[in-house]
């Protein structure tokens, strides 16, 4: 019972943590990991001389975060792609942050209930939820805000103990939080600033130690960008524009983390909603016209925050920083010394992603991490203020307690949703190897979608990164991979298609079929090669559609010549009367089923003699509701034997306003084409269907 009620803080944390983050470990990669495991992948076939300069890429803008690497090497070494351990580490991390924040707030305020107020408002804050659900960034983000904040622990520990050693530890720990990611900087800048600050002798010597740990830091980084391979990085056009850059983030970032880390994300998605009906009752009552951007709204709102919070910070506390005699009580003394502490750790979040961060509305959520820590300092400092006023202490517990349930509630969401499709991807994955078991000498995919995610136009399938690099790194578990395939981005990029060989393998990967048949054509591939996979979205499976692409390619490689329609007899479920101006000739005029395209439906052509057919184009000249067609093609010699020759859930036209339908030169007589897509609405629509036939 005594250890109980000693630690019941930290137990009510880790129950806390546990109920929050239980579902994630059954999320997914997805993005950066695929190139961070292909990166460690070519960085393990490396000699040792090689592997050092390698393993950071060099220039400027190179990142040095070693024990970044090293963590997230370690992991892959040991549990290869389960992506539910590199999950339970990623919340350890994000657990011992709020441990050591607990132990930094109860070392300045003895008050429990105040420290784990704060830990818990930062453990399931929502709005930073990408430095903990997203693998590809949560070793580097955590570690250094995890080291960063012990250091300002030690630093406090220093402070009341009169003890130097506590300093060292503090100088050793800001060192490893620097070499977890560059974000550090906001954590040594918080401590030289208290330092300055602080009335004591030995300032001086504090300051300069803390200039010996960041100059061997700078010498270390130079060493490893001088010896490294220099790789081309993005360079910023203009020192002009990096400087107005600058110059708007400082204005506009610190308001923006101050707002973004007190609210939920959700929250300013319904006042940007708002903005037409804000825009309209301002001009309504003001009597001129007013228009409010989403823009204004979100930087009106974090100002307002901003001005809000330090204004009841400023009238609730009084004292100075630090003196050089710190009182062990809860007196506004060490109260304003904790809420300045979490204002400096918001502010100087800032100063890292001033030049790197372009003019957004709302910051990225893994730069928030950081920043969530000075909040949850700063709301619990607040709280602790209202002692003398028991009614009013007690509205702000709630308000705050009602402020992380609904971060709680969003952060939930945002875990569910991360886990569907975590599932989706890997139920992908798990079904590819299921068509393409592995890789042969030449294995070039062909994959598509039948829709397109994230807001591209391309049938691309549900992947944040190139699929094709992701499934060279799911096959190098099973098979050997020629390191080279995972250098220069090969295959990274979201949209990245092409082709490598490397030690009498060779690798491609397309979603555009034209790319594809003239890589076959540069390498003189043989078409047995391609492997063709199409994503059922709606049945969430992937379709093996091997076949039908070969076939397209051996169609694009005939010669061909258009078969003459004007004798042939034309057929369809619907609107007969009118088939014959889908083949005569003229774009203008069409065929129209007059019947909306969720209903089954058919064309059918006799064309009165065999020929081998190569080509089929079905062309909807203007009509803009013809984007979610999609074509079954059967064909037949007596119009009594059947067989298909080609299916496609959906195959929306060109620009052109034509689909080109390609078969492997199929002798046939009639040609049965039928409608498998889906609108409610619109009719199915041809205004000129042509057919090509092989030329011997």
């Amino acid at each position: 019972m005594k250890i109980c009620k000693k630690y019941w803080p930290i137990l009510l944390i880790a129950v806390v943590t546990f109920i929050v983050f239980k579902d994630l470990p059954w999320a997914y990669f997805e993005q950066d990991e695929w190139h961070s495991f292909g990166h460690y992948i070519y960085l393990n076939s490396l000699t040792p001389i090689d592997f050092l300069r390698n393993v950071f890429p060099g220039g400027e803008l190179g990142h040095f975060t070693p024990l970044s690497l090293t963590v997230k090497m370690i992991i892959y070494k040991i549990v290869g792609l389960n992506a539910q351990y590199y999950f339970y580490v990623s919340i350890l991390l994000h657990f011992l942050t709020g441990i050591v924040l607990y132990s930094l707030i109860y070392l300045l305020t003895t008050k429990k209930y105040l420290a784990s107020l704060a830990a818990i408002f930062f453990l399931v804050n929502s709005s930073h939820h990408q430095a903990v659900t997203w693998l590809g960034t949560f070793e580097g983000t955590q570690g250094a805000a995890l080291f960063g904040i012990v250091s300002l622990t030690f630093y406090v520990l220093y402070r009341q103990k009169r003890k130097f050693k506590f300093f060292i530890w503090s100088l050793l720990t800001i060192f490893l939080s620097f070499l977890f990611k560059e974000t550090a900087f906001t954590f040594v800048l918080v401590l030289i600033t208290l330092i300055i600050m602080a009335k004591v002798k030995e300032k001086r010597k504090l300051l300069f130690s803390i200039f010996i740990i960041l100059g061997f830091y700078f010498i270390l980084r130079l060493s490893f960008g001088f010896f490294s391979v220099h790789n081309q990085s993005a360079v910023v056009s203009g020192n002009r524009n990096i400087i107005d850059r600058i110059i708007y983030n400082q204005l506009s970032i610190p308001p923006q983390l101050f707002a973004q880390t007190l609210l939920p994300l959700n929250v300013y998605v319904k006042l940007t909603d708002k903005s037409s009906d804000i825009s309209d009752s301002m001009t309504k009552y003001s009597g001129y016209y007013i228009n409010i951007s989403d823009d204004q709204i979100i930087i009106f709102t974090s100002i307002f925050i901003l001005l809000i919070l330090s204004g009841l910070l400023l009238l609730r506390m009084r004292g100075t920083l630090f003196p050089s005699e710190i009182k062990s009580n809860e007196g506004n003394l060490l109260l304003k010394d904790l809420a300045i502490i979490g204002w400096l750790i918001i502010f100087f979040t800032s100063i890292p992603l001033l030049p790197v961060v372009n003019k957004s509305l709302l910051l990225d959520s893994r730069y928030l991490y950081p920043a969530t820590l000075g909040m949850s300092m700063i709301l619990v400092a607040l709280v602790g203020s209202f002692k003398d006023a028991k009614y009013l202490k007690f509205a702000v517990v709630i308000l705050l307690i009602l402020l992380t349930l609904a971060h709680l509630l969003l952060l939930q969401e945002t875990i569910n949703g991360l886990v569907i499709e975590g599932h989706e991807r890997q139920n992908i994955l798990s079904q590819i190897k299921t068509v393409i078991s592995h890789l042969e000498d030449e294995t070039v995919i062909f994959a598509e979608s039948d829709k397109p995610f994230y807001g591209l136009t391309d049938r691309i399938l549900p992947f944040q990164s190139g699929l094709g690099q992701t499934l060279l790194v799911n096959y190098r578990q099973s098979q050997k991979i020629p390191p080279p395939f995972f250098t220069n981005e090969f295959l990274w990029d979201i949209k990245d298609e092409g082709y490598q060989k490397y030690d009498n393998l060779g690798f491609g990967f397309f979603w555009n079929l034209d790319n594809l048949v003239k890589t076959l054509t540069k390498n003189n591939l043989p078409i047995e090669s391609v492997y063709g996979i199409s994503y059922d979205s709606t049945q969430k499976k992937i379709v093996n559609i091997t076949g039908r692409v070969r076939g397209e390619i051996t169609g694009i490689f005939d010669k061909k010549r258009e078969t003459d329609l004007s004798s042939v007899i034309s057929a369809a479920s619907y609107n007969q009367q009118e088939t014959r101006l889908a083949i005569d000739g003229q774009r203008e005029t069409y065929w129209n089923s007059q019947t909306p395209y969720f209903k089954p439906q058919y064309f059918t052509i006799d064309l009165g003699k065999n020929v081998q057919i190569s080509e089929i184009t079905v062309d909807s000249f203007e009509n803009k509701d013809q984007n979610e067609v999609g074509y079954k093609i059967e064909t037949s010699l007596d119009s009594k034997n059947w067989q298909e020759v080609f299916w496609d859930k959906r195959r929306p036209p060109l620009q052109n306003g034509v689909v080109e339908i390609y078969l492997p030169h199929i002798l046939a007589r009639f040609l049965r084409i039928d409608q498998i897509g889906y609108h409610q609405f619109a009719p199915w629509v041809i205004s000129e269907l042509k057919i090509y036939e092989k030329i011997n």
